[in-house]
């Protein structure tokens, strides 16, 4: 390997080579508030429907605008991990009236 030749393995220049992460200044720093105004969303509406699925894209920005203002995505409502409600291991079948399957409840 002639061409490699003018080239020299070197070390470190020092032991720990970290490179320093950069630090995201706190929301407050970017922007004034958290949320849009009511006005912002029938802004972002109007504009949403400008497009091939407008009324569709419409909708979701409207939907979202009131699930937030609704408390969903803030620690409000849930259901539970994976979207469902847990079963309540002190309802028995005698007190629901079934047994949970399907095939069981048919006569």
């Amino acid at each position: 390997m002639p061409a490699l030749q003018h080239l020299k393995v070197v070390g470190p220049a020092s032991e720990k080579c970290a490179v320093a992460l950069p630090v995201r200044k706190p929301n407050a720093a970017y922007r004034s508030r958290e949320r849009l105004s009511e006005r912002e969303v029938e802004k972002l509406i109007d504009a949403a429907k400008d497009n091939r699925w407008g009324h569709r894209d419409a909708t979701m920005v409207l939907l979202a605008f009131r699930a937030r203002s609704a408390g969903f995505g803030t620690g409000g409502p849930s259901l539970g991990a994976g979207g469902s409600r847990k079963r309540d291991p002190a309802r028995s079948e005698s007190q629901t009236g079934h047994s949970g399957h399907a095939s069981a409840d048919r006569p």
